[in-house]
């Protein structure tokens, strides 16, 4: 009785399918293991803020005593310090953040926000602030809308002035 062996092209196929197959199961594996180490990043990161622990708080005052040899902040109010974790997704919303990187700092004060590089010792952007509380906002925002609804559809909304 003779065997019937099957073609070699049809082996060839299926190892190439399983290596095929083995290969996007590796890259799918390995895309999901980064999402969750920059998710457990971005977690310890708001955890430490949250809690306020001393390691937070010599950080920020780490950051700040380098910024100070850099650039003037202010002695009367103490700035606020906070860790970027997603800059792409700040530079998405916001161009101020389009040269930030995971890690830098953002540091706040009453009138200008610091983007800082502790790795390059570099001050990356300054730009100008105008913090309002909660209710300022939302009486600014009322005023605004207010005076759109005034004015005829087809001209643009007056630009609000900013408060010296």
């Amino acid at each position: 009785m003779d065997t019937v062996t099957p073609p070699k092209r049809s082996n060839a196929f299926l190892s190439a399918v399983l290596v095929a197959g083995l290969l996007l199961l590796l890259v799918t594996l390995d895309a999901r293991r980064r999402a969750a180490v920059a998710q457990l990043e971005q977690l310890s990161v708001r955890l430490s803020q949250l809690t306020g622990t001393t390691t937070g708080r010599a950080q920020a005052q780490e950051v700040l005593e380098q910024v100070r040899k850099l650039y003037r902040l202010p002695t009367d109010v103490e700035p606020r310090v906070a860790t970027i974790v997603d800059a792409e997704g700040l530079a998405k919303g916001n161009d101020f953040y389009k040269r930030a990187k995971n890690g830098d700092s953002l540091i706040i004060t009453p009138t200008r926000a610091i983007l800082f590089r502790s790795s390059t010792n570099m001050i990356v952007d300054v730009v100008p602030v105008q913090l309002t509380s909660p209710a300022e906002a939302r009486a600014q925002l009322s005023a605004q809308r207010a005076a759109a609804g005034t004015q005829k559809p087809a001209a643009p909304a007056p630009e609000p002035k900013p408060e010296q």
